[in-house]
């Protein structure tokens, strides 16, 4: 039991959940070992270089860590609930996501954070009964040039039924190059990562029952199975009848966007 502790005393917030839990059972060293480096750009990525790290808003965060665990396999390295501080001093709830970009594009990131949203949803409405803007929090222009090429995309395919996309992208700049450029050009604060502590992490894997019905209870479920549930159709076409159509498919553009493959 002591040992058991102090392993999770000594682990780290941001790591996939499925990790965090291999580190738990692998004690102190381990969790050390796997510790990834804060910041915009992580210490190594496995192979000796850089890691690189997105961060994205949308309601309550914790609802968006079973996407990036699932593509763990991809070169997602780890994942962190907390918050983005905005220049007024008020809070934003985030999910910083830290990959691979050797083995996963930044566009295959992207399209995990779409799949996980309701991105038609206004600042007003908010994502499920959390109040506040979708963001996608671009590190550098670059970044902020694809997410907002992806948004166009995903908006022109149609998967929303003509709803429109409301989520916003803005620059949230990597620590260092803030410190480099010396903060804002007027002087203002720049936006900044803040954790959440690690009884915040992996909620979904702590309390699949509580998490399974929070999906139930805000609507989430409902509104996913609706949006990409398969339309079947008796129609006929060539002698052949009976067709099954999918809302996000390489027809419209929806599944590039989502794989990150445009």
């Amino acid at each position: 039991m002591a040992a058991r502790m102090i392993a999770i005393a000594m682990l780290p917030a941001a790591l996939t959940c499925g990790r965090r839990s291999a580190v738990l059972r692998a004690g102190a060293a381990a969790a050390l070992a796997l510790a990834p480096a804060r910041g915009g750009r992580a210490a190594d990525g496995g192979g000796g270089g850089a890691l690189a790290s997105a961060t994205f808003s949308a309601g309550d965060a914790r609802f968006l860590q079973p996407a990036f665990d699932e593509i763990v396999y991809l070169g997602v390295r780890s994942s962190e609930v907390g918050a983005v501080r905005l220049a007024d001093g008020s809070e934003l709830p985030a999910l910083r996501v830290v990959y691979d970009p050797t083995r996963v594009r930044y566009r295959r990131v992207l399209g995990a954070f779409w799949r996980a949203i309701d991105p038609t949803r206004a600042a007003g409405e908010g994502q499920f009964g959390i109040v506040g803007p979708s963001v996608i929090w671009a590190a550098s222009e670059a970044e902020r040039a694809d997410a907002v090429e992806s948004l166009r995309r995903l908006d022109a395919s149609g998967l929303f039924r003509g709803r429109r996309i409301a989520t916003e992208v803005r620059l949230l700049p990597a620590p260092e190059a803030s410190a480099a450029r010396g903060g804002a050009a007027d002087g203002a604060l720049l936006p900044s990562w803040v954790p959440a502590p690690a009884a915040a992490q992996c909620w979904y894997r702590a309390q699949p029952q509580a998490y399974a019905k929070a999906r139930v209870d805000t609507g989430r479920d409902a509104w996913f199975d609706r949006t990409y549930r398969p339309v079947k159709t008796t129609a006929c076409d060539g002698g052949v009848c009976g067709f099954v159509t999918f809302p996000c498919s390489d027809e419209n553009g929806c599944l590039a966007v989502m794989n990150g493959s445009w």
